[in-house]
């Protein structure tokens, strides 16, 4: 064993930069692996946390006094074996029109809440910025942290509030941490008011619209007792869960999560194959040392043992440097979701399990590929090695003029091509890790384009195609009659088309009858063409008796086109025909769409209250929207565009700041993989270099035959990378946000972006291959041609 130690220490002397740069591509491998398993864990655990903390509610029922009566709700609710406590019933008033912020508009639908008493017991929430107090006080707004944000709203600002009692302004005491609605994915948000403030925004005759909680003893029983519940009552309300709750804030984490897995396992392959090319380049340079280590006793099994033990070292030095790394990473990210909930104790995050795990698999993978690479090293023949020193090596001449002298191609490219053939393995080894490299950087060019580019691709991600979308509001002293708003739009020069729709929301039935889910979905008043509208199989709705699903309620039910679904809706039994499956992301993947025919036979007084409106290609639109706000005044309200809505809940940036530093993790381990590879070139090669020295050649020459080797891969990689990244992306893609309703990414490829990011990513390898053949430069032709 003594002996083994003292050969590996050599080894790692004698090799120090080949060692240096395998250990760090096996760092950079680690951290990528470790912090997408670590993120992927622990974004649960701020929410989980928090939602313990604030006593928080695992049903939040939004419904109007008026049809159900609270205290039996309450009354039912407290006899369940599920129930731990009921929170005091809090009205609340949804304001459809845009908060007034210096003379801003904040197009979001905000639910103003009461605040009361129970709030400090259940549904509590953190005071992030502000005076710490009880609840608001009169002409006070409590506000999400992430909506102050996203807005710059400061404590002390003042917002004001559109109400059927006329304009009211509020001052921002304090900006919170709302289990509930703190996310941004949860629309409409929620804000807070002193209690009874709000019968100065809405007549009290009105104010019937109440919010109550139900805390649960486990939240994981919410689904058996809505089933329950629903049994029970007639209840035409709408019930909002823990786990959309929960889905809300770890939708965006969770694809990072995804996609970080998928390549991180690629960049393990690299760091595989880096260890390899060492082991087998180190036996060929000890080729005549592992004869005399074999003749003086080694055995096979020594020497596979030899180069195992070098190398789990190896892994042992870098594998914790990563896991330093991974708990920044892991922290930043939790960081980023405190920042959105509120500050809760985030100590003892378990980590230590997902090191555990890695570092497993790592150590194993190590062993394995080491011990296979080393194999040719115990079939080496003692008395062969010590008399030729070397294995036998040919150099190819694929690529070679037969007459180099008459060849119109500059001597340093046909060296370069030499260099490539003369090792194919190992070029086609580092060509497929360029290529790798590159997919991910253009494949993160085009995924942030995707997302950036969202608001010319509604249809795809499951929206209406409309340039801006409006409300109807029939809680006005005039109000506008959906026949009338529809005429008023027609005689619109810069209206192409509206489609009218609204929200609904209906109840699967099992076999037996009985309700298994609540869905939400759209009615649409138009037909769901018109709307630009997309299906992923089979086609829209149209019929009295026709539904479409999205995929994940259809892959929940096990539904497909032709299948039929019973349901509950509008008080009534009534069973549709499945035409289409579609894809939505606003929804988590949850929802269904129908025609108006459907509504009409169900509910004959159906209006519906939203329009999505597309206007002339090159319009105004910002100006248009304007313009009908003071044609229409206060019987419309507008809502935020998508793409808004999307841009304020931050999935854009993050998206791109988690692509950005993917693409960089990988252009460094190209670098690592081009700087190890051009080190064994030179080393394997210095004899020819010697002799290019001997006849003239100056050492810029010497140095481009490097470079032209590393150029010749990356233009093979490059050819192959781009295609087959805008072939698989978009797949990728798709297994990385299926869960938050997108098994199609809608994926769009910016060529522009795609040329100017090869171009950096070209440049900076051909930087960094002309400074590392600076070795050749140092090449002493006499020693090496008399040796």
């Amino acid at each position: 064993m003594k002996a083994l130690i003292l050969i590996i220490k050599s080894n790692f002397k004698a090799k120090k930069w080949m060692n240096l740069l395998t250990g760090l591509s096996i760092m950079l491998a680690v951290l990528l692996f470790s912090a997408a398993l670590a993120i992927l864990q622990s974004i649960q655990e701020p929410f989980d946390k928090l939602f313990h903390k604030l006593n928080a509610s695992h049903i939040v029922m939004l419904y109007d006094a008026t049809v159900h009566n609270t205290e039996e709700i309450k009354k039912w609710y407290r006899h369940q074996p599920e129930t731990e406590r009921i929170s005091e019933p809090s009205p609340y008033f949804l304001s459809n029109s845009p908060l007034l912020y210096k003379d801003n508009k904040m197009e979001i639908m905000v639910q103003i809440t009461e605040f009361n008493n129970d709030h400090n017991t259940q549904d509590k929430l953190i005071v992030i910025d502000g005076k710490k107090k009880e609840a608001p006080g009169f002409g006070e707004i409590w506000i999400p942290q992430y909506l102050a944000n996203n807005y710059q709203v400061k404590v002390g600002d003042s917002i004001g509030i559109p109400s059927p009692g006329g304009l009211h302004h509020v001052i921002v005491s304090a900006t919170v941490g709302d289990p509930h609605y703190g996310s941004g994915m949860v629309n409409p948000t929620r804000a807070w008011v002193a209690p009874g403030e709000l019968s100065f925004f809405v007549p009290v005759t009105q104010l019937s619209n109440t919010m109550l909680g139900i805390r649960l003893k486990n939240g994981v029983s919410e689904t058996a007792l809505l089933q329950r519940f629903t049994r029970k009552f007639n209840y035409t309300g709408v019930n909002l869960t823990y786990s959309l709750f929960k889905s809300a804030y770890m939708s965006i984490y969770q694809v990072i999560g995804n996609i970080m897995m998928i390549f991180s396992v690629m960049a393990l392959l690299i760091a595989l194959l880096m260890v390899r090319t060492a082991i087998k380049r180190s036996v060929y340079d000890d080729y005549k040392y592992i004869g005399v280590y074999k003749a003086l006793g080694f055995t096979p099994e020594n020497l596979i043992r030899l180069f195992i033990i070098q190398y789990v070292l190896l892994a042992l030095v870098f594998v914790p440097l990563s896991f330093a790394g991974t708990y920044f990473i892991t922290n930043t990210t939790v960081s980023s979701i405190i920042h959105k909930t509120g500050p809760v104790d985030t100590e003892g995050t378990a980590l230590l399990p997902v090191f555990i795990i890695t570092g497993s698999i790592v150590m194993l993978l190590v062993i394995i590929t080491a011990w296979l690479a080393s194999y040719s090293a115990s079939k080496i023949k003692p008395v062969e090695a010590i008399r030729s020193g070397a294995p036998v090596k040919s150099f190819s001449g694929f690529l070679l003029p037969a007459n180099m002298a008459l060849s119109a191609l500059p001597l340093p490219l046909i060296m370069g091509m030499r260099f490539v053939t003369s090792n194919l393995r190992r070029s086609i080894v580092q060509g497929l890790i360029i290529l790798v490299a590159i997919f991910v950087v253009i494949f993160s060019v085009n995924v942030s384009s995707s997302f950036e580019n969202l608001k010319y691709n509604k249809p795809a991600w499951g929206f209406e195609n409309g340039d801006l979308q409006i409300i109807r509001k029939d809680a006005v002293v005039i109000a506008l009659t959906h026949e009338q708003l529809m005429n008023i739009l027609s005689t619109e020069k810069e209206v192409v088309s509206t489609v009218p729709f609204s929200y609904t929301n209906l109840s699967v039935l099992s076999t037996d009858g009985q309700p298994v889910q609540d869905i939400n979905g759209k009615l649409y008043a138009d037909s769901l063409y018109k709307a630009g509208l997309l299906n992923l199989y089979g086609r829209h709705p149209q019929g009295t008796d026709e539904i479409s699903l999205c995929i994940g309620t259809a892959r929940q039910f096990n539904k497909q086109p032709g299948d039929s679904i019973a349901v509950f809706i509008e008080g009534q039994r009534a069973n549709f025909l499945i035409t289409g499956v579609y894809q939505d992301v606003g929804n988590m993947g949850q929802g269904f769409r129908l025609h108006a025919n459907a509504m009409n036979r169900l509910n004959p007084l159906f209006s519906p209250s939203l329009y999505s409106i597309r206007l002339k290609n090159n319009s105004d639109i910002p100006g248009y929207k304007k313009y009908l706000q003071k044609k229409l005044g206060e019987t419309i309200a507008m809502d935020a565009s998508i793409e808004d809505r999307v841009a304020q809940m931050g999935i854009i940036s993050g998206m791109k700041a988690a692509l950005f530093s993917l693409s960089l993790f990988f252009i460094i381990i190209i670098l690592l993989t081009t700087g190890n590879d051009i080190l064994i070139s030179i080393k394997e090669n210095q004899r020819q270099f010697g002799i290019f020295k001997s006849v003239g050649w100056t050492p810029k020459q010497t140095r481009f035959s490097i470079v032209w080797k590393v150029a010749i891969l990356i233009i093979a990689a490059l050819i192959i990378a781009v295609p087959l990244s805008i072939w698989l992306s978009p797949l990728i893609m798709g297994q990385a946000t299926s869960g938050i309703g997108l098994i199609k990414f809608p994926f769009i490829a910016d060529y522009l972006n795609m040329l100017i990011a090869t171009l950096v990513v070209l440049g900076i390898i051909i930087s960094c291959s002309w400074w590392l053949s600076k070795g050749t430069v140092s090449v002493n032709p006499r020693t090496l041609i008399n040796s």
